[in-house]
């Protein structure tokens, strides 16, 4: 378990701190291609790892100041992973992704933060999403493997 969350925080960090440009800026908000990446604040991160699940599950719109891409979803075995984006609206760069993390098994459903370019917020990350069992961990690295793919491949 402890291996898998090394390569999973190397993974993340590679792509956070590789990504200080803009590959190809994005021409509208959906575009699933890379673009402009954003340090994701503090209070960024509470809304990715607090708010936003409040604001699904109650039907609000998105928080003023940005923009929430559709979701990519992924099934790997037991468990289901959607990534939602999140954009700045002022300037259409990534803040980060919230992962909603669903295990079939259990019924249960966890929202996970995964901000951009800010190590401290990443760590803490990492914290939450340790706290999972070691098949959904699995799961997860598989499918964070497969949004980086699905980003790169577009």
């Amino acid at each position: 378990m402890r291996k898998l969350l090394i390569a999973l925080s190397t993974l993340l960090s590679i792509n956070t701190y590789a990504q200080t440009q803009s590959v190809n800026p994005r021409k509208e908000a959906n575009s699933p291609s890379f673009g402009l990446i954003s340090s994701t604040t503090e209070e960024e991160y509470l809304y990715m790892s607090k708010g936003f699940k409040v604001q699904i599950e109650s039907g609000l719109d998105n928080k003023r100041g940005y923009i929430v891409n559709n979701p990519i979803k992924f099934d790997i075995t037991n468990y289901s992973f959607e990534y939602f984006e999140i954009l700045r609206e002022t300037n259409k760069s990534s803040i980060g992704y919230v992962v909603k993390a669903t295990s079939k098994v259990w019924n249960n459903t966890y929202y996970f933060a995964i901000p951009q370019k800010n190590e401290d917020l990443l760590k803490k990350s990492f914290e939450e999403i340790s706290k999972l069992d070691d098949n959904m961990t699995t799961a997860f690295f598989q499918s964070y493997c497969l949004i980086i793919q699905t980003k790169i491949s577009y």
